[in-house]
């Protein structure tokens, strides 16, 4: 790089100290603001480095690989969105295939989770609120008896400490 193009990397301004010949002063004179967004470089598109130029190559590259993968993934990802997609087992070793070979099958898996969940459901909805019914209905009949009971002992007292008033 040229010595007449200096970086500088602050944006204080730019002082110095000048001395003036004729009379001994020391004069503080400022220079426009220098920073990294304000140089400008002399021939710069002349010199572009050989560094810069396989950077830019290797960046280019790099770009068509993430559009490349980007495509890939989603080709993949339509073709998983059929029905039946097909699972490759080869990656697996032999026990787990075989392990898998003798699970049950998948659909029939959905299917009486489908049972059960439908089962699930019904029971919830009807059976467990049939059930709360019943249990609020037990827990009214049980305080109405507990209220009876409690009217008959506060009867029961009314009535024994009448006679003994009445009596005494």
């Amino acid at each position: 790089m040229d010595n007449n193009n200096q970086i500088l990397v602050d944006t204080e301004p730019e002082t110095s100290l000048e001395h003036d010949g004729e009379e001994g002063i020391l004069a503080i004179t400022r220079n426009a603001t220098k920073s990294l967004y304000n140089i400008t470089f002399e021939n710069f598109d002349q010199h572009e480095s050989v560094e810069f130029k396989n950077y830019e190559s290797r960046l280019q590259k790099e770009i068509k690989d993430w559009k490349s993968l980007f495509q890939t993934a989603y080709n993949d990802l339509k073709k998983s969105e059929q029905k039946h997609p097909i699972i490759d087992k080869s990656i697996l070793p032999q026990e787990k295939r075989e392990y898998l070979e003798k699970a049950p099958c998948l659909q029939s898996f959905i299917r009486e989770s489908l049972a059960f969940r439908r089962q699930a459901y019904e029971f919830l909805e009807i059976e467990y609120a049939e059930a709360m019914e019943l249990a609020a209905y037990l827990e009214e009949e049980c305080e109405h008896r507990l209220l009876q009971v409690k009217t008959e002992i506060l009867t029961e007292n009314l009535a024994s400490y009448s006679r003994r008033s009445s009596s005494g």
